[in-house]
């Protein structure tokens, strides 16, 4: 029951132990005839036991400290008979003795503790919590070797699912063994208290019930290969916010810890709220992308039906400026190796076919380029080792630097303009070839005609 004389972060260890029972019972439920979950179900119940007790033992419940002892000395035997059965592979020789010595140490643990440390405190602090912190490392440093093990000759998803355990075990338990526990059993050294360690212990259940109850595995060297640049930049901010902290100010170590946190979790969720608005940032660009592909469709569709190219340079203009606000647009076309003028809006108006053409370069890549004092870009349209036309584009009409997802927008407007273009130059081709062959066709037909006429006569006068 809640104590108004008990800080609030003591429930805080409740809460992540039932959470461990949640997960066990939800993995359960996913996959009840399977004998791993049940194994896994059973890891759960008896850590989350131990994290849940660790809150009332505090308080001096006397039933919760035993509960806690035993629990937590059989919590390693339990994670290692876990393992012993997942991943579905051949274990070795090693890790099956290393699994027993964590029972026997379990076992010894406890019966130090219901014998002679249940009433003497400084057995508890010098035998029996040393032997459960040991068998802790223990089982974890086993299966940590194990997993490198299974890394060295499996498949790669036995090898996936393994960078995924390593990193969810990391991750979960060194902060609480390295921080807390150690210090605190070995060094008679009062560590980060126990309970602000303790929330990372959370992902080591959440990973392993995500490869029990999934059949897809993600890629974890993937996923770290992108968000590697994010832990690096967190890493190295905390480093110079506690060198600013202990070059001028004088905290002391909860504070410290407090503020660490608050940073990082200021950190954590800036890049939650930024991933989740970009999907609807994504499904703006990727709106326009559609309405690009079918105005596309649209303007091939004319090219059939015979309309000139100034028609269809007309209609790529005004997506260009649907798409994006900028201050004009002008297409160039090379017509028998002459460049012309398609069409131009906004700020090409006000300059002559001449200055446009003479400031167009030859070159293969997107360039900068100013006419009297204006600013503007141009993008050759190449296709194969040929340039068969210009995409001149103005400034944006706010003055701004075009976004990543607005040049990939304006490649993407070049490449289908390209396109289409190679597209009408090839329909004119194939109409040419047609009407040249036509021509050429009529003289041999007429001939042919007039030869069945004469073998025609020739048999009316010439009876069988």
């Amino acid at each position: 029951m809640y104590n108004e004389h008990i800080p609030f972060h003591h429930y805080f260890a409740i809460f992540i132990g039932m959470s461990f029972l949640f997960i066990g019972i939800y993995s359960y439920v996913q996959k009840p005839n399977s004998v791993v979950v049940q194994h896994f179900f059973t890891l759960m119940f008896i850590s989350g036991l131990a994290i849940a007790l660790s809150a009332p033992s505090s308080w001096n419940i006397k039933t919760a400290k035993e509960l806690e002892v035993i629990t937590a000395s059989f919590a390693p035997y339990v994670l290692m008979n876990f393992f012993e059965h997942f991943p579905s592979s051949t274990k070795p020789t090693f890790f099956r003795r290393v699994r027993m010595i964590t029972l026997l140490i379990a076992i010894f643990a406890t019966l130090i503790y219901f014998s002679i440390g249940i009433h003497h405190h400084v057995i508890v602090n010098t035998i029996v919590r040393p032997c459960i912190v040991a068998n802790m490392v223990l089982s974890l440093l086993s299966c940590i070797v194990l997993f490198f093990l299974h890394l060295q000759s499996n498949s790669d998803k036995i090898k996936n699912q393994m960078y995924l355990l390593i990193a969810g075990l990391i991750l979960s338990f060194a902060p609480v063994v390295i921080l807390s526990l150690i210090r605190d059993a070995f060094f008679s050294f009062s560590g980060i208290p126990f309970h602000y360690t303790l929330s990372s212990i959370i992902v080591f259940p959440m990973t392993l019930s995500y490869l029990l109850t999934k059949q897809e595995v993600v890629d974890f060297r993937e996923i770290f290969r992108k968000i590697s640049f994010q832990l690096l930049v967190m890493i190295l901010a905390l480093v110079v916010f506690n060198l600013f902290l202990f070059m001028f100010y004088n905290f002391d170590l909860k504070t410290v810890i407090f503020m660490n946190s608050l940073l990082a979790f200021t950190f954590v969720v800036y890049d939650l709220i930024h991933k989740g608005l970009e999907p609807l940032k994504m499904k703006k660009w990727h709106l326009i992308k559609q309405e690009i592909q079918k105005e596309k469709l649209l303007i091939f569709q004319q090219l059939l039906n015979g309309k000139h190219l100034e028609y269809c340079a007309k209609l790529i203009a005004d997506l260009m400026h649907k798409t994006i606000d900028v201050s004009g647009v002008c297409l160039i076309w090379k017509n028998d190796n002459i460049p012309t003028i398609l069409h131009k809006t906004g700020a090409f108006l006000h300059f002559n076919d001449t200055e446009l053409l003479t400031c167009v370069h030859h070159g293969r890549h997107p360039e900068k380029m100013n006419i009297h004092g204006k600013k503007f870009f141009s993008y050759p349209m190449n296709l194969e080792d040929a340039t068969i036309g210009w995409f001149l584009i103005g400034e944006k009409t706010n003055a701004t630097v075009f976004e990543k997802e607005e040049i990939k927008l304006i490649e993407k407007i070049r490449t289908d303009a390209t396109e289409l273009f190679a597209s009408s130059k090839s329909l004119l081709q194939i109409k040419k070839q047609l009407k040249e062959t036509v021509e050429e066709s009529l003289p041999s037909e007429q001939f042919d005609l007039l030869l069945l006429n004469e073998q025609e006569k020739e048999k009316k006068n010439f009876p069988p």
